[in-house]
This record gives structure tokens, C-alpha cells and sequence, in this order.
């Protein structure tokens, strides 16, 4: 049976307005979906337009471009071979499974649509009984001529001066003690609406799990340091793009951890790294959709992690896409069982994929092992031999092995 889900946009959080969005099943009547501004590119901040929705079956997706007329039409990666019929300055096209594409009007990348066309999945917090589930309502802004607050980079985050009228507002504190409460098995769940963390971090402990609902908008950043068995998932947001760059916070952040999942969710402007794995045992990152635009803003980076799988992700950074390092800062080993699969990467500035640069040279140095890139379509890189070359000599400089590094990339 065919199905079509769309999530709506909170009240507050800005919207694009260069193109608009209708979707429908064969046979069903047209919906209109609506797209967040997404800042990309550090060197010249623009200003693109991203889409998500799941849908079963067949879905009919009708695109208009409202910023310029449509000359011609680029929907990449290639390797999709998406079909599509225009009429003025409107293209429409069927899609039968999940893809995450970008629609680019007359060769602009940097005002393009993303579209992200997920498989309709039940997650876990249908499954649990109520008594271990924390719900939190989300709000909206009730002065929607105050949404620029949402975008004005702040030292400290929202709070004196801007106005928090309407949005749900939760204190770290009070939100652990309830999950303590509960007990193991604890599930915290963002209804849809605007969600504010107080002071831009909560810090997970073990045996959570963290439910963001499609249409949910969070603001703030989700770490996690010494636990296990957590999750963060749903079809949520999570956005920092309100704080500034020398906050340093990362859209997740995980650090000597172990048994963690990260799905579904995407990830908006954060400060740092889209996603931090420091010193992880065990993680899947899968279906996560993720945009930076700001200088060290990596998609995923990893140091010295073991068992790492990164599965059917869109990440457009504006660093390297998804790193592997051995020794760095604070942590310790090794880096190797990490396989990277299915996904769209893009990078603005640096490199889709960056192996070896970080080792602990001056202790014998560590060993990266057992890394495989499969079915990766890039949609912007440096050139591919000057990608290649860097990593080998970056790895002979800090004495790391790279023992194997088997790739097979589609363009």
C-alpha cells in the first residue's frame, strides 16, 4: 500500500522559500511539505532548502522553483538515474524507494533542494509501555516575527533578550532525574514542536533511549561520556545553529562509550562536528542526515573507535565527511572493524573521507585496520588522486598501518 508521511515545521524555526514542495501518491490527492533553510559552505554562508518526508510504495514528488526560472535541471547523485518531466519552471518525478537527493536549478549548489525521501519505519517508543516513557510536549514560537533568534549566533544560547514565548524549554537536570526515576529502559521522547535544552547540552546516561519525533525541532546537543547501551533516534531535528562557533558543540557527541545507536535523526549547523566519537566501542549511525557550515565542522569524526558502522547517511560538511583517526587529544589506541556503507557525502571544504592524518607517533604509533568504504556516491571533493596521496603520506608521517583500505565509489 502506498503511504506518504510529512512533518511540519515548528512555529519559530526558519522556513525556505525558494521552492515549493508537493508530494502525492499515485492516485492520492497533492500535500505540501515544507523545507528548512540550511546553512552551507564556510567561505561564502549560503542559504539551501532541506526536505524530508517517508513515504511505501510509490510517491509523485512536484518541485517549482520560486527563486529564479528554470533553465536546466541537475538531481544528483547520478547513480539514482532519476527521471523527471519539467514544464515551466516545475519538474516532477516518481520515486519507488528511499533516496537522498539534491535538486540543483541551473547548475547552483549552493541554493539547492535536498531531498530526503525515507522508508516509513516504526520506532521503538510504539513498543514500550508508558510507565518507561518521559514525554515532553513541544511549543512554538509565539511571536513568529521573532524566529531571526533561531539563527543570530549567541554566546551563551538562547535566554536574556530573545524571546522564549511558546517554545518548551526543559531543564538537563530535571530531565535526568525523571530518566532516573523510570530506571533502565528509560525512553525520552521530543513530541513534534520547538524543544529548548537549558544551557545547549544533556548528557544521556546508560540504558536511555532518546525518541525525536518527526516534526520536532531541538535545540541543543546530545552527549554522551562513559555510558552504554544509548540510543537516539526518530525523525526529529536537532539544531545549534543559534550558537556560536567557539561554543565548540557537536550535534552528538559520544566519548568512551559503548553500544550506542544514532538513526534517523538529522542534524543542522552545529559548532563542531555534526557527529563526535571519541574512544567508542560498538555505534551504528544510520539513515542520519546532517549539515555544517561553519569552520572544524566535520560530518562524522572518529578517534581510536572499534566496531563502527556508518550506514545510508547524507552528511554535507564543511570539513572532511567522516574521518578515521587513531590517537587524538585524550583519546587512546587504536581504530579499526569500520565500515562505511550506502551513503552520500559531500564536501564543501576538505574531504569526503580523511584515514590516518592522527596517531600516536611518538609511542610506536597505532594501527588503523579492517576500514571499508562501499557504494559512496561523492558530490563534491578535492580531486580523488589528491585525496589518495595525502592519506598515505599523513599515514607514513604519524607511523600509523593502514593495513586495509579497500574503496569502491560511484560518482
Amino acid at each position: 500500500m502506498d503511504r506518504l508521511k510529512l512533518f511540519a515545521i515548528p512555529q519559530g524555526v526558519i522556513k525556505s522559500q525558494d521552492f515549493r514542495i508537493r508530494l502525492r501518491t499515485r492516485g492520492g490527492e497533492w500535500q505540501e511539505a515544507e523545507a528548512y533553510s540550511v546553512r552551507v559552505e564556510m567561505h561564502h554562508v549560503s542559504v539551501a532548502s532541506y526536505v524530508y518526508f517517508d513515504f511505501s510504495g510509490v510517491v509523485e514528488c512536484e518541485i517549482t522553483s520560486l527563486r529564479c526560472s528554470v533553465d536546466t535541471v541537475d538531481i544528483r547523485p547520478a547513480s539514482r538515474q532519476v527521471h523527471y518531466r519539467r514544464k515551466k519552471d516545475t519538474i516532477s518525478f516518481f520515486l519507488s524507494e528511499p533516496a537522498k537527493l539534491s535538486i540543483e536549478i541551473n547548475g547552483d549548489r549552493f541554493h539547492n533542494l535536498h531531498l530526503v525521501a525515507g522508508e516509513a519505519k516504526v520506532y521503538l517508543n510504539t513498543l514500550k509501555e508508558d510507565g518507561k516513557r518521559v514525554f515532553l510536549a513541544g511549543g512554538q514560537l509565539s511571536r513568529p516575527e521573532e524566529s531571526w533568534a533561531m539563527t543570530v549566533e549567541n554566546e551563551e544560547g538562547l535566554g536574556d533578550g530573545i524571546s522564549m514565548e511558546g517554545i518548551a524549554v526543559h531543564d538537563p537536570a530535571e530531565l535526568s532525574e525523571r530518566l532516573r526515576a523510570v530506571g533502565k529502559g528509560a525512553v525520552l521522547y521530543f513530541g513534534a514542536g520547538l524543544h529548548y535544552i537549558k544551557g545547549n547540552i544533556f548528557d544521556v546516561p546508560s540504558h536511555v533511549q532518546i525518541q525525536i519525533e518527526g516534526g520536532a525541532v531541538v535545540l541543543g546537543s546530545f552527549r554522551i561520556t562513559n555510558e552504554q547501551y544509548v540510543s537516539i533516534s526518530g525523525r526529529g531535528v536537532i539544531y545549534l545553529g543559534y550558537m556560536k562557533k567557539e561554543s565548540f558543540l557537536r550535534g552528538v557527541e559520544v566519548n568512551n562509550s559503548a553500544h550506542v545507536l544514532i538513526e534517523g535523526v538529522t542534524i543542522l549547523n552545529p559548532t563542531h562536528n555534526i557527529i563526535h566519537l571519541g574512544s567508542v566501542y560498538d555505534i551504528v549511525i544510520e539513515d542520519v542526515r546532517g549539515f555544517s557550515h561553519m569552520g572544524w565542522c566535520v560530518g562524522v569524526n572518529m578517534m581510536a573507535c572499534e566496531n563502527v558502522l556508518i550506514k545510508d547517511v547524507f552528511l554535507r560538511s564543511s570539513d572532511d565527511c567522516i574521518t578515521v583517526y587513531g590517537r587524538r587529544y585524550e583519546y587512546l589506541g587504536d581504530s579499526g572493524n569500520v565500515r562505511v556503507k550506502d551513503c552520500v557525502l559531500w564536501a564543501d571544504v576538505a574531504h569526503p573521507t580523511n584515514i590516518g592524518i592522527h596517531g600516536d607517533s611518538g609511542n610506536g604509533g597505532n594501527t588503523i585496520e579492517n576500514v571499508l568504504f562501499e557504494n559512496i556516491d561523492i558530490l563534491n571533493t578535492m580531486s580523488r588522486r589528491m585525496i589518495i596521496s595525502a592519506v598515505c603520506a599523513s599515514t607514513r608521517g604519524m607511523g600509523i598501518p593502514l593495513r586495509m583500505l579497500p574503496t569502491k565509489i560511484s560518482g
